[in-house]
């Protein structure tokens, strides 16, 4: 029942999110982009009524979709706590405001729009979507299952690594982690940028079918921009998973030999924890 479940939260949300791929080299209208963020929410409105335990029904979370204005700024947001975000929402006006540049950045991690707009609906429904863990639990079909921390120093400042796990191994896709980074430390973030997924080890025909041989080996690599260097790193389900210390390796991606070929160089070894989520 859980595996499908979940393929229909990837198959609603695929849909919604492929009508709209137009954009990868230029900026999209604001028209355009209107459309693609209430599509989203009514493809996660009828998920509403699909995943068990969610906070609010398909008939409330529709209703916000339908009633509230949907906004694309070219001015900076930021936060109430003074850092800059993705996008802002005003239950009182029923206002969603979204910064154009970082939602065009978003075009190649269609991910990171769907849970962008769910989080946003879910602020203008005034339900607690901290860490988009909301967000995340509609997206997987399933709760939060596990945490992983990464905190480190370069040249004297903190920076942070942040891994939510969500469902059942059988239902592990590109998107069954949230993963960002940014300046601070995981419990005081100064800065929040999703990682980009960059590869997978496994195949998606295998999760569908159930075929697990082994999963412990599975990872996932991701990469994400220090100053104008580009770091990677691979998490493999088991360090995301088991709860408990382990050294996370990142290499730096901006070396290239004479003829051209990509020579990653190891740029520092840093320490995580990864924390099961009690029920």
């Amino acid at each position: 029942m859980k595996l499908s479940i979940q393929f229909l939260v990837f198959l609603a949300l695929s849909v919604s999110s492929q009508s709209h791929a137009t954009d990868i080299i230029t900026r999209g209208s604001a028209a355009e982009y209107i459309e693609e963020f209430t599509d989203i929410g009514k493809s996660a409105a009828k998920l509403a009524g699909i995943v068990p335990g969610f906070p609010v029904n398909e008939a409330q979370f529709l209703e916000v979709v339908k009633t509230t204005t949907i906004e694309f700024t070219e001015n900076k947001l930021i936060s109430p706590q003074g850092i800059e975000v993705d996008a802002l929402n005003y239950p009182a006006k029923k206002l969603i405001r979204v910064n154009w540049n970082r939602w065009f950045r978003y075009r190649w991690t269609m991910d990171n729009r769907t849970q962008l707009a769910i989080h946003e609906y879910l602020g203008i429904l005034k339900v607690d979507d901290s860490k988009y863990s909301w967000s995340q639990y509609l997206i997987k079909g399933g709760r939060l299952t596990s945490v992983t921390t990464c905190d480190y120093e370069i040249e004297g400042q903190p920076y942070y690594l942040n891994f939510n796990n969500y469902g059942a191994t059988s239902a592990l896709k590109s998107g069954g982690f949230d993963m960002t980074s940014g300046k601070g430390t995981s419990r005081a973030p100064q800065s929040s940028e999703p990682l980009a997924i960059t590869s997978v080890n496994f195949r998606w025909s295998d999760i569908f079918k159930g075929k697990l041989e082994g999963i412990e080996k599975w990872g996932i690599g991701m990469s994400w921009q220090y100053k104008n260097r580009s770091l990677h790193a691979r998490i493999t389900l088991k360090q995301s998973t088991e709860e408990g210390n382990f050294d996370l390796e990142i290499f730096e991606l901006n070396n290239f030999d004479a003829n051209g070929v990509l020579i990653p160089r190891h740029f520092m070894t840093i320490s995580c924890f990864a924390t099961k989520v009690k029920e």
